[in-house]
């Protein structure tokens, strides 16, 4: 487990990239100039480190700002830790695990962000200057990534179901999110997809359809998106927090 006050080797810029990076970002913003930005897209422009980072996010649309933002509560974002954003979307995209757009690179912030939760660091604590000295944990970020994206591959070439996330990196996302706390394999989690899917539905809002856990999956929710470009998928999937499991008492 990584932790905060451990650093690992640094790799300083201008030097041999690491191996992965195919562009390595400037230790300056951009955008050098003085500016004071009312929203926050316009804060995180001033604060990209590459012209790939600053074009995502320049191209993002209204609702795909939304999700930055609240992307950006949960974790707060810094140079360094938008570029790792960057990067792993490039690699999905190359991969064919997702586009790239806005919306995708939100998605790996969530998984970058979520990761790091999950061995211990709190990306709001970790100063840009952190995320610098330590580049080689975007290695282990990468690895973990493509091995819950291959076993998701695995499980859907065997049985694929009616349904699915907005791609891969997605489906990383909001595994990394709402399955790793509770020890749940990708394949446990898509598993846990399918048996929701054959509880009855409900429809809270246009274009929103909620199957709710039953007896057997009591606390889980799944919502499917019939209303996107990218045909019916799952929004989400979830355990309420009331039924995580809770902590074990040592007395």
């Amino acid at each position: 487990m990584y932790q905060p006050g451990h650093h690992m080797q640094p790799t300083f810029y201008g030097a041999t990239p690491l191996h992965g990076y195919q562009h390595p970002w400037t230790t300056t913003p951009l955008l050098l100039e003085t500016c004071q930005p009312a929203s926050l897209i316009e804060r995180l422009l001033c604060m990209a480190r590459s012209q790939e980072t600053y074009n995502i996010l320049r191209s993002a649309a209204t609702t795909e700002r939304r999700e930055i933002e609240r992307a950006n509560e949960a974790y707060p974002l810094n140079g360094v830790f938008m570029e790792w954003a960057t990067h792993l979307l490039q690699t999905a995209a190359s991969r064919g695990d997702a586009p790239i757009n806005a919306y995708q690179w939100k998605q790996a912030v969530v998984f970058i962000g979520e990761t790091l939760r999950s061995q211990g660091l709190d990306s709001g604590q970790l100063c840009d200057q952190w995320f610098q000295m330590n580049q080689q944990l975007y290695h282990f970020l990468l690895t973990r990534y493509i091995s819950i994206v291959e076993e998701a591959k695995f499980y859907r070439a065997q049985r694929s179901g009616p349904f699915f996330f907005r791609f891969f990196l997605c489906f990383a996302s909001h595994f990394a999110k709402h399955a790793v706390s509770l020890g749940m394999s990708p394949s446990e989690y898509l598993r846990q997809a399918e048996e929701l899917l054959k509880e009855p539905s409900f429809l809270p809002k246009p274009g929103c359809v909620v199957h709710k856990g039953g007896k057997k999956n009591k606390g889980w929710l799944l919502y499917l998106d019939t209303r996107g470009a990218d045909g019916v998928f799952i929004k989400t999937l979830y355990l309420k927090d009331q039924f995580h499991p809770k902590p074990v008492q040592h007395t």
